[in-house]
């Protein structure tokens, strides 16, 4: 227990270091060079969709207690396949700057960066399986405090020093990680065609509900750089740092959560997931109480205090907050669909949130009656219905499981 309030406490101070490095940006750079930001951080997200699913299916591996000469070799292969998708891709953008004339340093870079991003991504499993929570936050400490160490670099050159800071975590991260863990570094360049399929079948299912994810999270972005301009981008900041802070405790409760409840399922005790289940909904609750009570007390004194020339994007917040609870409010329930592999019910509500939510942009930007405080509505409204929609998806499977008799008293 001692572990794991300890846990969420290093996570929140590592939140704080993380909102530090945002407040330099809000504080001294323009819209533009904000919106630029937001650009390059959807950028590194959607990088994450090449990962084909090792990633989803390495974790389910790891989360259910392999021998450690398995896991070493899976470890090997995922190590092995995303350096190679950075040499892969490092090359077809070269080719690609060479014959449009784009800046290939930019290219190289970015590749490079999305490399390691996926790279801090697979670590952050392996140590959340293995149950080594407090190193995952004491690497994210190290490395947001290495990356606030080169926030200066804005004061001289804005726009590159700003890309830097945000690339220094995943640099610092990736760094710690082999330097701290020697387990975790690879052993061989491994590619197994039987352990990579096997890796897919656990992970890919999952994949699939992550790339609705991503997108989800990033088509608003695209849809405010093409309906306005990516100074709006920057003038939406506040309200995508928000988003971004407002889900790092949550993201942690989950890590605590989801490696228990699945490997209770692999020991066949239902009851056990729905109680880990119960337990998660209820810290999730207590989180959203606290928030919403910080937000309406303190978030206007907060940003007239520290940047009252942003006091206006604060709407965007306060239009955000219903949506931002409902989404950690259904999190336990996919928690449930996601280790007993109902990944089904997951695609059907991720996708169809995704088709209301990009209908709804499309007509507004058509209309020409898009704007940041639809936007805003828009993503809040989503979450709202994704959270009914796993109450529904939740209710049908527990009346299923209760009528098969898989739920011990």
């Amino acid at each position: 227990m001692k572990n794991k309030i300890l846990f969420i406490f290093l996570n929140v101070f590592s939140s704080l270091i993380a909102f530090v490095k945002s407040f330099f940006f809000l504080k001294f750079l323009d819209d533009s060079t904000l919106g630029i930001i937001v650009l390059f951080q959807a950028v590194i997200a959607i990088f994450g969709l090449f990962q084909i699913g090792l990633l989803n299916g390495g974790y389910r591996i790891f989360s259910i207690k392999i021998e450690e000469q398995n896991w070493k070799s899976v470890n090997n292969l995922i190590i092995s396949f995303i350096c190679s998708l950075i040499a892969l891709l490092t090359i077809l953008g070269t080719i690609i700057g060479v014959t449009k004339g784009y800046n290939i340093g930019i290219i190289i870079f970015g590749v490079f960066v999305g490399g390691l991003a996926i790279l801090q991504n697979w670590f952050t499993n392996i140590f959340i399986a293995r149950e080594k929570l407090s190193e995952v936050n004491w690497l994210n400490i190290l490395s947001n405090i290495g990356s606030l160490a080169i926030v200066p670099l804005i004061f001289v050159m804005p726009v590159f020093g700003a890309l830097i800071a945000i690339s220094g975590l995943y640099i610092f991260f990736v760094f710690f990680a082999l330097v701290r863990n020697v387990e975790i570094r690879p052993t061989a360049f491994l590619f197994n065609k039987i352990l990579f399929k096997r890796i897919l079948v656990f992970g890919f299912v999952p994949y699939l509900t992550g790339i609705i994810y991503i997108i989800n999270n990033q088509v608003d972005r695209f849809f405010i750089q093409f309906a306005l301009s990516t100074e709006y981008l920057g003038k939406f900041y506040l309200a995508f740092t928000f988003i971004s802070l407002f889900y790092m405790v949550p993201a942690s409760i989950n890590n605590l959560f989801f490696p228990s409840a699945m490997n209770q399922y692999t020991l066949n005790n239902i009851k056990g997931v729905f109680n880990s289940a119960v337990k998660y909904f209820l810290t999730n609750l207590l989180y959203s109480i606290l928030a919403l009570i910080g937000v309406f007390l303190f978030a206007d004194l907060f940003v007239n205090l520290l940047f009252p020339e942003k006091i206006y994007q604060l709407q965007y917040v306060y239009y955000l907050l219903p949506g931002l609870i409902a989404m950690i409010l259904s999190a336990p329930i996919s928690l449930v669909l996601n280790v007993a592999f109902h990944y089904k019910s997951i695609m059907i509500g991720q996708v169809l949130a995704l088709f209301l939510y990009l209908m709804v942009l499309s007509y507004m930007a058509n209309a020409k009656i898009f704007s940041l405080e639809y936007v805003a509505w828009c993503k809040s409204f989503q979450g709202v219905f994704v959270l009914v929609y796993y109450i529904f998806a939740f209710m049908l499977l527990y009346k299923g499981v209760k009528h098969r008799k898989y739920l011990k008293e």
